[in-house]
């Protein structure tokens, strides 16, 4: 409910083209969660977290309009 929310939201408003969500590669909740929505993976790169956790980061886009 919050992803519908947060995307119903951005949809009232005409400046953003794109909505873009990141995470670490080892959560897949969030990954199927942002495919279910119809996000993309556009980019991965290795990261170390705040809690000294090594893991690849996920960024996720959605494209609003071109």
């Amino acid at each position: 409910m919050l992803y519908q929310a947060r995307l119903d939201w951005i949809r009232t408003r005409d400046k953003f083209k794109r909505a873009v969500a990141a995470m670490r590669a080892s959560n897949e909740a969030s990954q199927r969660a942002c495919r279910h929505f119809g996000f993309t993976c556009i980019d991965r790169a290795p990261r170390t977290w705040p809690d000294g956790a090594t893991d690849d980061e996920l960024i996720y886009e959605l494209r609003l309009k071109d």
